[in-house]
């Protein structure tokens, strides 16, 4: 929510948001987490556009969300498909790009490949900030560039390999045994310290958990321009 917030209260005349939403795994769950941060932005969210999984055409969709004529639009789908969607809605005549925000997960090739320059302007949001320079984000750059062709490290890496490593470090401080008979309890264990795990030494930053939300971990809220993220704010839960 606070990072769709921080992207509404840059545009004090949007007043109306709709949102296309693909039915797929924590997809509509992110969506309703968008209506929190619109609704305390004071902005209110339109009827939903659900996004077909087999979708393969977004004329229909797009006409069904400039129906509810919104101010700006949400994309929780995926990557090929935003792109798709956000060239229609070009084509359909929408020139307010800044007001056209996608989520963190599709963020990954497609979208950019797809989209190309109609993507200029638009505004997408993250959990990695590619610019952040540090010696462990610098060799996990170069690490994964090296076993991926050259690629970026897309959108929710560095949210597994914080995870694996916080795991590891549950085991060594909770005395997990691996005993089969304590298989139950010793998996509880291990999901309670990550639940509230203070000062924990992620890839990026230092961040702390309270009942399984992330209280101090910063979302980045980006304009695209030629295939690029340009920073527009850090923004950290309250």
């Amino acid at each position: 929510p606070p990072v769709v917030t921080a992207w509404a209260k840059q545009f004090p005349d949007m007043k109306k948001v709709v949102q296309f939403v693909e039915p797929y795994g924590p997809w509509p769950g992110m969506a309703k987490a968008h209506v929190i941060g619109l609704k305390k932005a004071g902005v209110q969210p339109l009827k939903d556009v659900i996004v077909p999984r087999d979708a393969i055409t977004f004329g229909p969709l797009v006409v069904k969300a400039l129906g509810q004529k919104p101010d700006g639009i949400i994309f929780a789908a995926q990557s090929e498909k935003v792109a798709k969607i956000i060239k229609e809605l070009k084509n359909r005549g929408w020139k307010d790009m800044g007001k056209l925000l996608i989520f963190n997960s599709a963020d990954d090739a497609p979208l950019y490949t797809t989209g190309g320059s109609a993507l200029n302007g638009v505004m997408i949001y993250n959990y990695i900030n590619p610019n952040i320079d540090s010696p462990r984000w610098d060799a996990f750059k170069k690490a994964y560039a090296k076993d991926h062709k050259g690629m970026s490290p897309p959108s929710l890496s560095t949210h597994y390999y914080d995870a694996v490593y916080m795991i590891k470090e549950a085991i060594e401080k909770t005395g997990v045994t691996g005993n089969p008979k304590k298989l139950a309890e010793e998996r509880k264990k291990i999901a309670d310290y990550c639940r509230n795990v203070k000062n924990f030494h992620g890839l990026m930053f230092t961040w702390s958990m309270k009942d399984g939300i992330p209280t101090n971990k910063p979302l980045f809220l980006f304009k695209i321009e030629n295939g690029k993220k340009i920073l527009v704010k850090e923004i950290r839960p309250e």
